[in-house]
């Protein structure tokens, strides 16, 4: 799944039902782009919901989900199998 500079735009409900829809649908990696408070970014920042990395982290890594970097979070099927270096 990829979803690229569009979670940073969603109110925080929309975020999470995002999140759960990513989660439900897909098995092995997730691409989830976004820009946070703490990033000193070129663009659109017009509607840019300005969240912390930390309020990302909680909301992609809920049930087991990994990061793997990248921006590139793992399944708890697939992060079971991982490579020691394909996680942080």
């Amino acid at each position: 799944v990829v979803c690229h500079d569009v979670i940073q735009y969603l109110d925080d409900a929309v975020a999470r039902t995002l999140a759960r829809g990513i989660r439900r649908l897909c098995d092995g990696v997730a691409h989830v782009n976004a820009f946070t408070a703490e990033d000193d970014f070129i663009g659109d920042r017009a509607d840019h919901v300005a969240r912390p990395a930390s309020w990302y982290r909680r909301l992609l890594g809920t049930g087991g989900w990994r990061p793997t970097g990248g921006q590139c979070w793992l399944s708890p099927a697939l992060a079971a199998r991982a490579a020691a270096l394909e996680l942080p």
